[in-house]
């Protein structure tokens, strides 16, 4: 990487970050059951690992829809620097090591991860883990920002696209969810249509009644299509090796230091199975992103060995399609979340409609 090449975070960091959020917050809604932790009660957390020493400060990290995060500053201590990311996790012990036992996965096969310096199981009450603070932005905020050149863009998205596909190389027996050791212990009975089984249930629950008249329409999509994203399947997860998948790989689970160094983090949700979920995940908003940064990108991932299919986008955006379900499946009535949901899958009909009137 061209080293005189760098992203100046302070110059646009404070300004993107509350642009990055103005955005999230007209595209989404911060559902009232998520787990709520102050502040002050996440300088009290903070104190358990840092036993003696002065806590000095929390703050928020915003656009999350499940564990509280926040960045600590503190005096020094022995073995964590004077600033952390402290995470307090909302679905329990086993939720936390699951996630980190796969983040140590993906670390050991070379992708950047924050590094973990201590998890403590009952910290006040609360599931908490400590990482190393990385210094700079996220992709999305980096997105907003007027700093951002063409030369920068190359160089991060094709580093990006290294680091995605050293996830995707992570390779696993069978297609499924992991456990607290990161072992697979729930297989994916039908691998290659997992996300169309749940897709299907989805849309017989709200995910149906909220779509309206787009529900049949999207079905229709489905049936029609699917067979792109079963094939994509059998080509990337052949020879039983299902690929490690993120999960969530949204540019604001996407962290670029100030060497322009990119770090994946939040990996609750990550599975074994097909590896182009992350990619429509990613690209989930395609106006937020220029031809020349998904060419880049894909420069990067096939440079690790890794091919795409030359249909990938389709089945990217066929796998996305369970996320979005699910976002409108919430029992809680989120107005921006769901209003969301129906135009990124509105978007995906329109687009498989176009494909289908070009070829």
């Amino acid at each position: 990487m061209n080293s005189s090449v760098k992203i100046n975070v302070k110059n646009f960091k404070a300004w993107s970050q509350s642009e990055s959020k103005k955005i999230y917050e007209e595209r989404f809604d911060y559902p009232t059951s998520l787990i709520q932790v102050s502040e002050i009660e996440a300088e009290l957390v903070a104190g358990y690992f840092y036993e003696q020493c002065y806590v000095e400060e929390a703050t928020k990290v915003q656009n999350g829809h499940g564990n509280a995060n926040f960045i600590i500053k503190s005096e020094m201590h022995k073995d964590y620097k004077t600033k952390s990311f402290l995470r307090i996790y909302s679905f329990g012990i086993e939720a936390a090591k699951r996630e980190i036992a796969v983040m140590e996965i993906a670390r050991e096969s070379g992708v950047r991860v924050p590094k973990l310096y201590d998890l403590i199981e009952d910290a006040g009450g609360r599931v908490a883990g400590l990482f190393e603070y990385i210094e700079g932005s996220t992709l999305g905020e980096l997105l907003l920002s007027k700093e951002f050149s063409p030369l920068e863009c190359k160089e991060i998205f094709r580093s990006l696209g290294k680091q995605v596909a050293a996830t995707h190389k992570i390779v696993f027996r069978n297609s499924g969810l992991f456990n607290a050791s990161a072992k697979i212990d729930m297989v994916f009975e039908q691998p290659a249509n997992e996300a169309r089984n749940r897709i299907t249930t989805l849309l017989e629950d709200n995910a149906g009644r909220r779509l309206g008249n787009h529900k049949e329409r999207l079905i229709e999509l489905v049936d029609k299509n699917w067979s792109i994203a079963a094939q994509s399947y059998a080509k990337i997860c052949s020879m039983n090796a299902a690929r490690l998948v993120h999960g969530d790989l949204n540019p604001s689970n996407i962290l670029i230091d100030r060497d322009n160094k990119v770090y994946l983090t939040d990996w609750e949700y990550s599975f074994a199975g097909n590896s182009l979920t992350d990619l429509g995940s990613l690209f989930r908003f395609e106006e937020d992103f220029t031809e020349e940064q998904y060419s880049s990108f894909i420069e990067g991932y096939k440079s690790q060995g890794l091919e795409l299919p030359l249909t990938w986008r389709a089945a990217a955006k066929l796998l996305e399609v369970a996320n979005l379900c699910m976002f409108l499946n919430s029992e809680e009535e989120l107005e921006k979340t769901h209003r969301t949901a129906r135009e990124q899958i509105l978007s995906t009909i329109i687009w498989f409609s176009q494909r289908e009137s070009s070829e």
